[in-house]
């Protein structure tokens, strides 16, 4: 099962998202958020947990330019351990 995280903060954006994921014949798990430190919390949790992480993170460009992700996605780097590909 592939596990797919959704960040966004537009409610239409996400239902979009998810119908077009759905019809991926892919058995999967859809988990949304609307933030980037929303996400990055639910990323803790599982760590802490010892959960897998999502397969596939999708982060809206909206927030990933509002909120200034990159500084966010380097700290994700360094204290999840994995390389993300906005460098």
């Amino acid at each position: 099962m592939k596990h797919v995280l959704l960040i966004d903060d537009n409610e239409t954006d996400s239902y979009i998202a998810k119908h077009i994921i759905g019809k991926d014949k892919t058995p999967q798990k859809i988990s949304t958020q609307s933030s980037a430190i929303e996400a990055l919390e639910l990323l803790a949790i599982l760590k802490k947990n010892g959960e897998e992480f999502p397969d596939y993170i999708s982060l809206s460009l909206n927030l990933y330019y509002a909120y200034n992700a990159n500084a966010s996605l380097k700290e994700f780097d360094y204290y999840f351990g994995f390389r993300t590909s906005f460098k």
